[in-house]
């Protein structure tokens, strides 16, 4: 049972890993020793009190803030922890209103992308360059980028929102 879980769950573990820590080695380790804090405690996950998902957020948050105290780093505010938990929850809702897989169809989407616009996306959010950064090893202006980041957020949007409802699928136009 826990296997079939963590095989669902494992990516959304990572991500929210990441969105806590915004690192990405230490979201991978906040969420390895999640899921085992999880695997030895599995007897006491009630379904009856919530999701699979929400119980390894908890445990995850619970690390992630762990780690904070434990190498006394400035940790996220409360509110800003509270405003990611609420988007995952919302995620939930979505997938199990549509049965589908919020990261599986992100993913998808991004693959409906121009190169120059993955390019973009690969790197600002993998690895991390400013906007500055981007628009001269791309040989554009900074606000071009910054206005093509804005038309690719919002065509993933869309994108996301036509998958999860059962609309039509097809290529991104930004």
């Amino acid at each position: 049972m826990f296997e079939e879980l963590l095989i669902k769950h494992h990516k959304m573990a990572l991500a929210y890993a990441y969105s806590l820590s915004e690192n990405y080695h230490t979201a991978q380790e906040v969420a390895q020793e999640s899921l085992m804090e999880a695997f030895k405690s599995f007897d006491n996950f009630d379904s009856m009190l919530g999701s699979f998902g929400s119980w390894i957020r908890g445990i995850i948050r619970n690390k992630y803030l762990e780690r904070i105290r434990k190498n006394r780093e400035i940790p996220l505010e409360q509110e800003i922890i509270d405003l990611i938990e609420r988007e995952y929850e919302n995620w939930d809702e979505l997938g199990r209103n549509s049965g589908n897989d919020v990261f599986g169809i992100l993913k998808k989407c991004l693959e409906t992308l121009s190169l120059i616009h993955r390019r973009i996306v690969e790197l600002f959010y993998y690895e991390k360059r400013k906007c500055a950064e981007i628009a001269e090893s791309e040989h554009l202006s900074e606000p071009t980028v910054r206005k093509r980041l804005e038309r690719i957020r919002g065509g993933l949007k869309a994108c996301i929102d036509k998958k999860m409802t059962g609309a039509e699928e097809g290529v991104m136009e930004i």
